[in-house]
């Protein structure tokens, strides 16, 4: 029996976060087997992208930037670390003269282009080891391993695609025998290596998504995301204070949700746990006492009622429309090979019989000028930006024949327009374009007539 506890940034961003954290490893281990997947310190993975992002660094702000790490992680460790602390240290060390000499190099134009995702990977490596180390001084049983090395992906470096059958043998044949050992590996987030060992990261907030992947892999009883909140909420809390923890939620819905703006959970993190049937639970490791929300295969939902409200601000929508649409086939195709060409990502989707709108993250804003101008060649498209996506989702909508009206008489009613509309064949979530300076009244108006 193991679980795996990821510990996402806030639950390690101080060296009393990172002492509550190892408490909260050890309670668990005296239990079960633990493996632990760490993300970076609150903060430093914003710090790194910061460094690799913006016009080019000078050696007096690469130095100052440095120095603020190792001021930041260092006592962290005076604070947390007894036992191992001049062998943490010294690792802390050889770490920041690493990034150092990376972000010399990368600011100097000579280094190559994956080494951009190399310097992003360093926050993660640096709060392994303080973790280990405070779990250690409670139980010594723990060890901080594997790095980049452990998660294998292909070699798209920013957003990397883990090698699914490769990662889990490594995994299963490093881990499984520590654990039986009573051992308890802390293993770094976010990042992985390809074949030939260069570092890739798994996208932003991936650390749940590895989680996840070493659960499948080792058949986990349960996989733990530890965060700053008590769990899933009907809506985000502050926006809605009347929000209420779900207790029980199905995959799908809390896919939806984590797709379309909630926070709390990486869109990509139960995959892996649904092949293998794996409950995922969220906790917060600030009130450990808190039961979270369980996410398993399916829930008993009351017929017509929602789960949540989840909502996205800094939307783009785009409308195309052109009367050789209709009654055309490979019309959409040729829509959709346009966002394929540029590798632009679409959230949702409305059709009528000669146009089709749908919305765009924020993301992509810089990406879609090209996009426009190659659409315009057969169709008319206006983009129009400031736009929210807010999602009304749960399984019990499937059954709910009056729920949409509800929904658009209540915003109708405080005179907030709906520019598109789309439900997905699952019907488990209604989902609408407003303005987005509309976007927070409209999921309190929405949250209070559903569900106060």
């Amino acid at each position: 029996m193991v679980i795996v506890v990821k510990l996402g940034g806030t639950s390690v961003g101080s060296g009393e976060a990172i002492r509550n954290a190892a408490a909260i490893v050890t309670d668990i281990a005296s239990k079960s087997g633990v493996i632990v997947v760490v993300s970076a310190m609150s903060g430093v993975s914003n710090g790194l992208v910061n460094m690799v992002e913006t016009v080019s660094k000078s050696a007096e702000e690469i130095d100052e930037f440095i120095s603020g790490l190792r001021d930041r992680h260092l006592g962290a460790i005076s604070e947390t670390v007894v036992a191992q602390r001049e062998q943490i240290t010294s690792k802390i060390e050889s770490l920041l003269s690493g990034l150092k000499a990376s972000l010399e190099l990368f600011h100097s134009g000579d280094a190559e282009t994956h080494e951009k995702y190399n310097i992003l990977a360093y926050g993660e490596k640096l709060s392994a080891p303080i973790l280990s180390g405070a779990i250690n001084d409670i139980t010594p049983s723990s060890y901080h391993f594997g790095d980049d090395h452990i998660i294998c992906t292909d070699t798209d470096f920013k957003s990397a695609t883990p090698l699914m059958a490769e990662t889990e043998s490594a995994l299963r044949n490093m881990l499984l025998p520590e654990v039986e050992k009573g051992i308890i590996p802390v293993l770094t987030g976010f990042i992985g290596c390809t074949p030939d060992g260069r570092t890739t990261t798994l996208g932003r907030g991936s650390s749940d998504f590895v989680a996840s992947i070493v659960g499948r892999a080792i058949g986990a009883e349960e996989i733990q995301i530890w965060t700053d909140v008590d769990g899933i909420m009907t809506a985000e809390p502050r926006i809605v204070p009347k929000a209420r923890l779900i207790d029980t939620i199905s995959y799908a819905e809390a896919n939806e949700l984590a797709y379309f703006g909630a926070k709390v959970l990486h869109p990509k993190t139960t995959a892996p746990a649904v092949q293998k049937n794996i409950p995922v639970r969220i906790k917060n490791s600030r009130n450990p006492q808190c039961p979270g929300t369980l996410i398993i295969g399916s829930v008993n939902r009351e017929p017509g009622k929602p789960t949540a409200i989840t909502h996205k601000k800094d939307i783009i929508l785009i409308d195309i429309h052109s009367t050789a649409m209709f009654a055309a086939y490979g019309y959409l195709a040729s829509i959709f090979e346009v966002f394929k060409k540029f590798s632009v990502s679409v959230d949702m989707i409305s059709t009528t019989e000669v146009s089709v709108s749908m919305t765009i993250d924020s993301f992509y804003k810089g990406m879609l000028e090209p996009v426009v101008e190659e659409l315009g060649k057969f169709a008319r498209v206006r983009m129009m930006r400031d736009k929210a996506l807010v999602c009304v989702i749960g399984e019990g909508l499937k059954s709910s024949p009056g729920l949409t009206g509800t929904i658009f008489s209540c915003l109708g009613e405080h005179g907030i327009n709906i520019n598109c509309i789309s439900q997905g064949a699952l019907e488990m979530n209604l989902s609408f374009v407003v303005n987005a300076s509309e976007a927070d009244r409209a999921v309190q108006l929405l949250h209070e007539k559903l569900f106060e």
